[in-house]
C-alpha cells in the first residue's frame, strides 16, 4: 500500500531506530515542520546521493528543542522504517516543500548465529585496530543498524544497505567491508609498529669498524 508523506532530502543515510538532531533553517522545510505538528509527527528522509532520490527513512518527530525568533527550528528525530520512492512531486501541489507517493520495506529481523558470530569477532577487532574498542558496545544482541555509521562506511555504502530487506543481508554486507578494510588495518599498525621501532635507531652510538 502507498502513502503520501512529506520529503526532506539529506546527504546522508538515517537508519530505523536511529535518533538524529536537525536544525531547521530553509523556509520550505520549516513550513513542513510546522505542517507535521498538525498531523502525524512523520517526514521521509531521502538520501540525495548522485542526484537520485529513490529510497529513505521514514522519520517520527520527537522534539522540538528550541525555536529561534526567526523562525528557525532544533528538532530531535528518530527513524522508524525504510520505504522506496514510487512518486517524488518537488514541490508537492499547494505545499512550498516536496512530497512522495512510498512503499515500506518489509524487514526480515531473522539471523544466522554463525554470521552473527564472524561479524561480531571481526568487529572487535576492526575497533582494536582503530583504537576504539572501549567506545562501542560490541555484543551478542548488536543489531546491524545500530553499528553501521560507527564503522566509516562511504554514504553510497550506507545507502545500498538501506535497501536491504534483511538482517543477514545487512550483516553480510557489513562483514565484507570488513574483510576488506581489516587486513589494510593491519598493515598500518605492522608499519606504524616498525616505524616506532626504527626510531630507536637515533639513540644507538655508530659502529665504527678499524
Amino acid at each position: 500500500m502507498e502513502q503520501k508523506i512529506p520529503l526532506f532530502p539529506l546527504k546522508m543515510v538515517p537508519f530505523p531506530g536511529e535518533e538524529i538532531n536537525l536544525h531547521i533553517f530553509e523556509p520550505r522545510y520549516k513550513d513542513l515542520i510546522n505542517d507535521i505538528l498538525a498531523t502525524d509527527k512523520r517526514f521521509g528522509i531521502p538520501p540525495f546521493i548522485k542526484k537520485n532520490i529513490d529510497y529513505g527513512t521514514l522519520m517520527e518527530l520527537t522534539g522540538i528543542k528550541k525555536r529561534y525568533d526567526d523562525g528557525r527550528l532544533d528538532i530531535s528525530t528518530r527513524g522508524v522504517k525504510v520505504f522506496k520512492i514510487i512518486r517524488y512531486d518537488n514541490p508537492a501541489e499547494g505545499k512550498s516543500y516536496a512530497e512522495g507517493y512510498v512503499k515500506y520495506l518489509s524487514d526480515n529481523f531473522k539471523e544466522d548465529p554463525l554470521l552473527k558470530y564472524n561479524l561480531i569477532d571481526k568487529l572487535e577487532e576492526f575497533f582494536k585496530l582503530i583504537d576504539e574498542y572501549n567506545n562501542v558496545n560490541i555484543n551478542e544482541s548488536l543489531y546491524s543498524y545500530e553499528i553501521i555509521h560507527k564503522i566509516g562506511l562511504p554514504i553510497e555504502y550506507e545507502y545500498e544497505i538501506l535497501k536491504l530487506e534483511g538482517e543477514i543481508e545487512r550483516q553480510e554486507y557489513i562483514l565484507n567491508f570488513l574483510d576488506n578494510t581489516i587486513p589494510v588495518l593491519r598493515q598500518a599498525e605492522k608499519a606504524k609498529k616498525i616505524i616506532k621501532m626504527n626510531g630507536h635507531f637515533r639513540y644507538f652510538d655508530p659502529i665504527s669498524f678499524k
